[in-house]
């Protein structure tokens, strides 16, 4: 029995381990000599665990969601309904304007959601390499300077919460 797998699974493989080989990298200091150790299957599960884990999640949800025909950009919109009139085309002067509630778009959530499933998907990915380097060679590797790109990232949720606080404010 052949087992064949898709062009995206390759390259979703492929990926991985470049990633996983990039951090491997960057993450060795100048004046360590770590010995590298070979791994076996169960670590190479475990350190793949975390990103294996957020990619399942978040391919269920958005599923799930679709099957719902739920809509992510209805999330997206804003709580309040803004009454609009239009000018009614028609010439009946019985019928002079077109009034419709609609929710505006929020930019803002857009913002903070992007920002949020990044921040996630990145912070599994640092799990994922700690642990893979870990299992390599022994050692703990410094991600102390990655926080500061978690909270760059965080700043993408400032616009929303800022928002939100000028709205209570009103």
């Amino acid at each position: 029995m052949k087992t064949t797998l898709k062009k995206s699974s390759k390259k979703t493989f492929l990926t991985l381990c470049v990633l996983l080989t990039t951090f491997d990298t960057f993450a060795i200091t100048e004046n360590a000599d770590p010995k590298v150790y070979s791994l076996d299957i169960y670590q190479i599960i475990i350190s793949l665990a975390p990103i294996a884990l957020f990619v399942i999640t978040t391919s269920i949800i958005f599923l799930k969601l679709k099957k719902e025909d739920y809509k992510i950009g209805d999330a997206l919109k804003e709580n309040e309904t803004i009454t609009v009139t239009s000018p009614n085309p028609d010439p009946d002067p019985a019928n002079t304007a077109n009034t419709e509630t609609i929710q505006p778009k929020s930019a803002s959530r857009l913002l903070a959601f992007i920002s949020g499933m990044i921040s996630v998907g990145l912070a599994s990915t640092f799990c994922s390499f700690w642990a893979y380097n870990y299992f390599l060679t022994g050692k703990t590797a410094d991600l102390s300077s990655i926080t500061n790109v978690l909270l760059s990232l965080g700043l993408g949720v400032v616009p929303y919460a800022f928002n939100k606080v000028s709205k209570a404010i009103e």
